[in-house]
């Protein structure tokens, strides 16, 4: 009995060292808990002749008692490499001062103290030249370029991932210049050029297989001149002519499309292939309205969505079909009170019956 008292004993004192060294090393492991040795106002926070701060200087958080931050003044001036910590002791700052306070490089740190956060140029105490950010996970998210605190020109953006985002060009914090969007895949989603902070000039975009989507022109932010639509096969599926982001005409090409008067109600739908008419078509009188109603399926209940809009009181104004442009077959008309007002029969493009 005495002989395993003896043995737990040991063991217990064993655990007691290792745990004094592991809390040792925990704490050695932070900066800002090593306070200066010496006496204040003599061996640092100290003062010359002249009244001026100098030699090494630090200040403590109230809350911890640790480092808040510790650096050299000579004469009043700071020099050298100054470091900033979080309120636990871990590093959160390093400055290095290359010409007092007008020249200035400093590195940010996420609160584990070790994974860089930011990096950059203070000049005259503003942003200047590149500026980098990093996650906490250490994977660079933006990396910036300014004068004078505004974005000034190449800047790119990153996703988690690493990969690229976006590139964007600015002029005095304001977009000005090429841009170009990624999808994850790195393939590119979109590219065209800014002024004065609005879309100018051609502009293209992409579906994520890397075929065009469209392209066209923008003149001060609006949409002008003929604009081409694809779909995701690569086929043409309609053109759109605008005069300064007014809409003058519509071709369509390939796909079935709806339009609305001006109140969102339907008012067509029509299939082109190769740009004819091809297969059932039908038009609606402007007639009906929208009405909320309760949303009864648990998934939008769980996304936050209880009402929805849903149209009611429509009237399908006629109603047949096309083949290679021509009508074909029956062809049926509607009063707005529903009712068969006519009906014509078509052959090839040609009225065989009305009745």
């Amino acid at each position: 009995m005495i002989f395993i008292n003896r043995i737990s004993s040991r063991v217990l004192k064993s655990i007691a060292m290792l745990c004094f060294i592991f809390l040792q090393q925990l704490v050695m492991g932070q900066p800002g808990t090593k306070l200066p040795i010496g006496k204040p106002e003599v061996e640092f926070n100290a003062f010359d002749a002249k009244g001026k701060k100098n030699g090494l200087w630090v200040q403590q958080w109230k809350s911890t008692g640790n480092l808040l931050y510790r650096g050299q003044f000579i004469a009043g001036v700071p020099e050298g490499n100054w470091e900033r910590y979080y309120a636990d002791g871990n590093l959160m700052a390093i400055t290095k001062h290359l010409q007092d306070t007008t020249v200035v490089d400093v590195a940010f740190f996420h609160p584990d103290g070790k994974t860089k956060m930011s990096e950059g140029r203070y000049l005259k105490k503003k942003k200047n030249g590149p500026w980098k950010i990093w996650d906490e996970s250490g994977i660079l998210r933006s990396d910036e370029n300014y004068a004078d605190s505004l974005l000034e020109g190449i800047c790119k953006y990153y996703y988690d991932s690493g990969k690229l985002i976006k590139t964007e060009t600015y002029k005095k914090g304001i977009k000005s210049g090429p841009f170009a969007e990624y999808y994850k895949n790195v393939k590119k989603r979109m590219e065209g050029s800014y002024e004065v902070g609005s879309y100018n000039g051609p502009f293209k975009a992409w579906f994520e297989n890397g075929l065009l989507e469209r392209e066209g022109d923008y003149l001060k932010g609006a949409e002008h001149g003929a604009w081409y639509f694809y779909n995701e096969t690569g086929l043409p599926k309609f053109s759109i002519h605008y005069a300064k982001g007014k809409i003058i005409r519509k071709v369509y090409i390939n796909g079935t499309f709806k339009e609305f008067w001006p109140d969102d109600i339907p008012l067509s739908e029509y299939t082109y292939d190769d740009g004819k008419k091809n297969g059932p078509f039908t038009e609606w009188y402007d007639v009906g309205s929208y009405a909320e109603e309760p949303v009864t399926d648990k998934e939008h209940i769980a996304m936050g969505i209880v009402k929805r809009q849903v149209l009611k009181g429509t009237q399908v104004k006629l109603q047949g079909d096309y083949v290679d442009d021509k009508l074909e077959g029956e062809v049926i008309y509607y009063t707005e009170k529903g009712k068969v007002e006519k009906v014509e029969m078509w052959k090839e493009g040609i009225l065989v019956i009305k009745k």
